[in-house]
């Protein structure tokens, strides 16, 4: 629970919690369910948490909520939904319908085709880069991140 709050509390946090709302109240309810189903939860201190091997998620698949991340077994491209993160926060109300929704289509009718998506595009556009992406690839490595 600690990480949770950890990740979710950080300077983007009013926006998260207001403007980008609907995703940001789902990933927190996916968080909590997860959590109490076994999932792990790291929280990268000022930017966002992530929950790993999550028992709603297929393996090798990963969704972002607002601020929370939420990944399958196996999955690892958390700089990429941090990507979705950035989305989520200009779009607001509107992230689910805009980037959401196509996106999980996209995904579970033509995966071969997935990365052409214009929402999986500019989402790696927005990824991290630098010091954070170093700090999201490794976090499997550690139980806390600063």
């Amino acid at each position: 629970m600690k990480q949770l709050i950890r990740g979710t509390m950080h300077p983007w946090a009013l926006i998260d919690f207001t403007w980008a709302f609907p995703q940001t109240f789902l990933g927190l309810f996916y968080a909590l369910f997860s959590l109490a189903a076994g999932a792990r939860i790291s929280g990268i201190a000022g930017h966002c948490c992530i929950v790993s091997e999550c028992p709603i998620m297929i393996s090798y698949s990963g969704v972002s909520l607002g601020p929370i991340l939420l990944g399958g077994k196996g999955f690892h491209s958390w700089v990429h939904e941090y990507g979705h993160t950035y989305q989520s926060r200009i779009l607001g109300p509107f992230y689910l319908i805009v980037i959401g929704l196509p996106s999980v289509l996209s995904a579970l009718l033509r995966p071969a085709h997935h990365n052409r998506l214009y929402a999986e595009r500019w989402a790696n556009a927005l990824a991290p880069t630098g010091e954070l992406a170093r700090r999201m690839k490794v976090h499997g490595r550690t139980e806390s991140l600063s």
